[in-house]
This record gives C-alpha cells, sequence and structure tokens, in this order.
C-alpha cells in the first residue's frame, strides 16, 4: 500500500512547488494535483456570480478517488495537492499524514493583487477566499499526522518535508 501524503495551503502558500520537488525526489510517486480534478465552469457552486473554486463541491472527489485507486499499487507515494486537500473527510482517513504551507494574511493579499491569471479580482472575492481557506483549507485536526511550515516564500520547506514523509 502507498504512503498517501496531502499538501495544502491557501493560494500562493507554494503547494505546487513543494509538491513538483517531492515528486522530483521520492522514486515510484504519483502527483494529484486537485485542480485537475475540478469541475466544469458551469458546473461549479457560485458566489456573487462568480464560479466558487474554494468551495469543496467545486472538486470531482469520485473521479479524484478513481485516480488514487487507479495508481494506489503501483507507487510508493502519492501526493494530494491543492486548496482543498484537507477538505474531503474520506481523503482524510486515507492519509499517511498532511503537510500544510502557512501564508500570512498580508503576504497573501499582496501575492494575489500581483497576479494576472485570473485578471482583476475584486477585494470582497479575495476576502471571500481567505475565509473559505479557514473554514475548508486547514487540516483536520484529527488528522494526527501533518507538519505545517512557514510559507515557501520565507523559508525553504524541502528538507522539513522530505523527512516528514521518510518518517510516516
Amino acid at each position: 500500500m502507498s504512503k498517501m501524503i496531502g499538501i495544502g495551503g491557501i493560494s500562493r502558500a507554494g503547494k505546487t512547488s513543494l509538491a513538483l520537488h517531492l515528486a522530483g525526489i521520492f522514486e515510484k510517486t504519483v502527483l494529484l494535483a486537485l485542480d485537475d480534478y475540478v469541475l466544469p465552469k458551469n458546473q461549479l457552486p457560485r458566489i456573487n456570480q462568480a464560479e466558487d473554486w474554494e468551495h469543496p463541491l467545486s472538486v470531482d472527489w469520485n473521479r479524484l478517488f478513481s485516480a488514487i485507486e487507479d495508481c494506489e499499487n503501483d507507487c510508493d507515494l502519492i501526493l494530494i495537492e491543492g486548496i482543498l486537500a484537507f477538505a474531503h473527510p474520506d481523503l482524510n482517513h486515507r492519509y499517511s499524514g498532511g503537510i500544510y504551507l502557512r501564508l500570512p494574511r498580508k503576504s497573501y493579499w499582496e501575492m494575489r493583487h500581483q497576479e494576472t491569471r485570473w485578471g482583476n479580482e475584486p477585494d470582497w472575492y479575495l476576502d471571500y477566499v481567505w475565509e473559505a481557506h479557514q473554514v475548508y483549507g486547514k487540516p483536520n485536526p484529527l488528522l494526527s499526522n501533518w507538519l505545517e511550515l512557514p510559507d515557501f516564500h520565507t523559508s525553504s520547506p524541502f528538507e522539513p518535508a522530505m523527512e516528514f514523509i521518510r518518517r510516516v
């Protein structure tokens, strides 16, 4: 049976960079990015006329669980990366451990205002992203084996994350 590690944190905390690095270090690793399991736009929940990417209902969980089952016997490590990595109770029960990248609100706010891939996001939406993360994005307290790291921008999480994965 594979180890399965969740990698979560708010937008811009460095989840994808960390996951890609770890996938390149550990042999027989599969990286499943939750961004690849988002429902089609016409099926996404909405908030104030905008797509709500921050809600657990935005993820096709059945497709993700199917992908996990497809690879769990052929690899040693499965990394689940995304803002909602800790949002599904069944996923939390399957994790060997979780890595949470924390990002201060001020840093989040500054980086999201500099980001251009989503266009000019209104402040109400950026506030909503932060609040939704407080509800859905943090590790479940029942997940006994998890590591909280400073954001990617203030220190390198590579070594602590690698050590954590080796010991779980």
